[in-house]
């Protein structure tokens, strides 16, 4: 059996509560809904709102000061007692270190270098805030000023950490010794 503190417990039910429903979001991905990628451009209304909500849960995870951020979770994790626990977290940092790299790197568009975290972060600040302000603008003036590329790198980014996510997911279960499968959200 395994042994989180209670806090650490609290924290990580908060990431599995949070990200329940993308389990269902990534689900969906396979259906056909008439989405089409086409030369990095993605092309169905109905799939770009699918990726805003995947995005969702994304950027909780992503971003440093949100509390279910990624490293946060993977402390907490780490500092359990059990060693499936333990290499299941190493096994996922080092698979997610690849994504950073990739973040961290970047395109030529329209003669610019652009980092892919760049348009990530711009991505899922678009996601959240697309009817806020400047925030939600910035995504938008990109795609205006580099093409429709960059939803593809967005989309692209996405779904490597959602898929990190569901890997971490499956580790905080066995950590907090739930039934197998996604938590039931509101729980």
């Amino acid at each position: 059996m395994t042994v989180l503190n209670a806090e650490g417990a609290s924290k990580i039910r908060m990431f599995r509560n949070v990200i329940a429903d993308l389990h269902d979001l990534i689900e969906v991905e396979d259906s056909a809904d008439g989405f089409r990628m086409v030369r990095g451009y993605v092309e169905s209304d109905a799939a770009l709102s699918r990726m805003r909500d995947i995005s969702i849960p994304v950027r909780r995870s992503y971003m440093p000061t949100d509390p279910i951020n990624l490293d946060k979770m993977c402390a907490i994790l780490e500092g359990c007692d059990s060693e499936e626990v333990k290499n299941r977290v190493a096994g996922f940092k080092a698979r997610y270190a690849l994504i950073r790299q990739e973040l961290e790197s970047g395109s030529i568009l329209d003669e610019t270098r652009v980092l892919h975290g760049e348009i990530l972060e711009a991505w899922l600040d678009a996601a959240l805030y697309k009817d806020f302000g400047d925030r939600g603008k910035q995504f938008n003036e990109m795609v205006n000023r580099f093409g429709k590329t960059v939803e593809g790198i967005a989309w692209h980014l996405t779904e490597r950490i959602a898929e990190r996510i569901l890997e971490l997911d499956e580790t905080a279960r066995i950590a907090l010794g739930d039934p197998e499968g996604p938590v039931e959200p509101g729980t």
